[in-house]
């Protein structure tokens, strides 16, 4: 890799851009998303938001089962929403992988 190619890798990850990584920036950076993010995990990730079995996951599920332990912005919610491509308000599988 060169220092270029460092360089805009490492910038990608500094989530806060202060030019330093955090350790939770590191681990985020160093972990191998092929591993981590199987499809098995995917689907049962999905299936713990989806609470109703809809088949799709709205924001209410998505503040129900994060809000529980994590307090987010209403700016941060609709940023996760940004993923929502048919803008039903609403994430199907395809969607939220």
């Amino acid at each position: 890799m060169s220092d270029i190619e460092l360089d805009r890798t490492l910038a990608a990850v500094d989530d806060d851009q202060t030019g330093y990584l955090t350790f939770g920036e590191f681990l985020v950076a160093s972990v191998n998303p092929k591993e981590i993010l199987t499809k098995e995990r995917m689907q049962a990730c999905f299936k713990s938001f989806d609470e109703d079995g809809s088949g799709s996951v709205s924001l209410e599920e998505v503040k129900a089962v994060i809000g529980k332990q994590v307090k987010m912005s209403n700016d941060a919610w609709r940023k996760l929403m940004q993923f929502d491509d048919d803008n039903n308000q609403e994430m199907d599988y395809e969607e939220f992988c």
